[in-house]
């Protein structure tokens, strides 16, 4: 077993059987929760006392960050859970990126020790909550805008109020503030969280009983040796950061497709209409394959985007949200599936009200719009030479993050994408050796033709109203060059696999990924039903023995069936 998918088999051991209402981060408990609008304050403790907050943190601040997937496959455990109790937990990731990124290596010491410690401050919320929370009448009225930095003969003064966002419990906590007369001359500050007020927590649809929250500081002094970065160099700091931090949204995404389709799959499988099992019905049947070929393909995307982190830094502007994309529309469409589909509404109504609530706190329009903005960029370096996708060779080690590589534009367009072309050739031979079948080759050459016919659209002016769309159809190009080189790069490792051998799930997801473009694959009709025929045995296998459903499976917690 790869380490990354390792140490979250060990999370998920150690955190118990989530249907079990005596273990902590239970199903039930986090429905409780939920309808209390309470912070996960206790199952945040007990993540704690299990390291996850270690991976928070590089290696040379006193963490076990080394490798980015780690943390990735860590986050998706937790989110299979509980999507709430991810961003809860991971919001203490995203607010120190910009520290790991750019402070001076004393400040960034002083936030590693304190997320390994990882103590949690009660909150104090303005305007009531618990302990000796300020009165809002006798506070002075917030200012209209972000916080302000006055120069002082210590460092600076900052006073204002930030913008709403999932707040970390934390001891520290970054912030941007105005150091200039311009709006855009923003900087990155690292202050004591109990120096500011929170406001109470937004009643949010989805993701109830984070801390989403402004932060105000009233002429609150910090050192100059705070300043995160440069004075003026905060908004190009929190640009690069994003490229760090989608993790997060890639995790949650995918925690929440592990969780509601094994949902939809244990009614659809276990019961029965009129003496006939549901499964057994040829459109339901179809549509739970392509669902299982849907997570096969946003589990490929996941792992070469968040390998990319250190193989591809300088990619990082598409390829984050190239991921993004693909992976939250995934998502939405298999919860909604898993609603039509199963009686549990509780747990499948809370997965759609967390999702789709976790999408909007973080942008998801913005980052649709980040990578439609850049397509003609993608244009001029398509079909350049590329390495042959060391992001997808799973096996091979990382090297060290270098920040100093983020761009907020990739000069380089995606290699991931340029390498296509090689990478059909690749399985054609294959094809003709008799390793996969002519089929699947033939579907990889209509995915090139697709993504060759996207990029000659591309090169034309773009109507702003198109755009996005594109941006989606430019997300499902990469995911399927994610599949294709995640198969090419690993399959010789798993020569006694059904799933992988022949390439079984390879096909089933480019058939998938060409339906979505709504593109037909090679042979039509016969390759479609021999795809998802072959598909459908494996997807039963791993739930009947009560693992996760994945490329790469390992046992749950849950109880194992017969």
């Amino acid at each position: 077993m790869l380490k990354p998918h390792q140490l979250a088999a060990e999370l998920e051991a150690r955190l118990g059987d989530p249907t079990d209402p005596d273990q902590l981060f239970s199903y039930e408990n986090c429905a409780g929760l939920d309808a209390r609008d309470e912070f996960p304050a206790a199952i945040c403790d007990q993540l704690d006392g299990l390291g996850l907050s270690t991976y928070y943190v590089p290696p040379q601040y006193g963490g076990a960050l080394q490798n980015y997937e780690d943390l990735f496959q860590l986050l998706r455990t937790v989110a299979r859970r509980d999507m709430t109790v991810a961003v809860a937990h991971g919001a203490a990731y995203v607010d120190a990126v910009p520290t790991w990124i750019a402070a001076a290596p004393p400040l960034a010491l002083r936030l590693g020790v304190e997320l390994v410690r990882g103590h949690r401050a009660e909150r104090r919320f303005r305007g009531g909550g618990v302990g000796d929370a300020l009165d809002m009448a006798s506070s002075p009225p917030d200012p209209i805008g972000p916080p302000v930095a006055a120069a002082s003969p210590a460092g600076y003064v900052l006073t204002g109020t930030t913008p709403a966002a999932p707040r970390t419990r934390g001891g520290l906590t970054g912030l941007l503030a105005r150091t200039g007369d311009d709006l855009m001359e923003m900087s990155m500050f690292l202050v004591e969280t109990e120096r500011a007020q929170l406001a109470p927590p937004a009643r949010l649809h989805g993701i109830r009983g984070t801390d989403h929250g402004s932060l105000t500081l009233h002429d609150t002094e910090v050192a100059a040796t705070d300043l995160i970065g440069t004075e003026g160099s905060g908004v190009e700091l929190a640009m690069k950061s994003r490229q760090l931090t989608w993790i997060v949204d890639a995790a949650v995404s995918l925690g929440g497709i592990d969780q509601v389709l094994r949902l939809a799959l244990d009614r659809v499988i276990e019961d029965t209409v009129y003496d006939l099992r549901l499964v057994d019905l040829p459109q339901v049947r179809r549509r739970l394959t392509e669902a299982y070929a849907d997570l096969l393909a946003a589990e490929a995307v996941a792992l070469v985007a968040t390998r990319s982190v250190q193989v591809s830094t300088d990619e990082l502007a598409v390829v984050g949200p190239a991921a993004t994309v693909f992976l939250r529309d995934r998502a939405d469409d298999l919860i909604r599936l898993a609603a039509e589909l199963t009686t549990d509404e509780g747990r499948v109504g809370k997965a759609l009200r967390d999702h789709q609530t976790a999408g909007a706190v973080s942008g998801g329009v913005r980052v649709l719009r980040s990578l439609a903005g850049q397509l003609p960029l993608l244009v001029r370096t398509y079909g350049q030479p590329a390495p042959l996708a060391p992001a997808a060779a799973l096996t091979t080690d990382l090297p060290e993050l270098r920040a100093d590589q983020l761009q907020l534009l990739s000069r380089n367009g995606s290699s991931l994408m340029n390498g296509l072309p090689v990478a059909v050739a690749e399985l054609e031979s294959l094809a003709n050796a008799g390793v996969v079948s002519h089929q699947l080759a033939g579907s990889a050459e209509v995915v090139l033709s697709v993504a060759n016919d996207l990029h000659c659209q591309l090169a034309d002016a773009i109507d702003p109203t198109v755009a996005l769309e594109l941006g989606k159809r430019y997300s499902l190009c990469f995911a399927a060059s994610a599949c294709l080189q995640v198969w090419l790069r690993n399959y010789a490792d798993h020569p006694k696999d059904d799933l992988w051998t022949g390439g079984v799930w390879l096909e089933a997801c480019l058939v998938r990924l060409l339906g979505l473009m709504r593109v037909p694959p090679a042979g039509l009709a016969e390759t479609v039903q021999i795809a998802y025929g072959r598909l459908m045995p494996a997807m039963v296998q791993q739930l009947r023995s009560g693992r996760l459903l994945s490329l790469f499976p390992y046992p749950l917690s849950e109880e194992s069936r017969p």
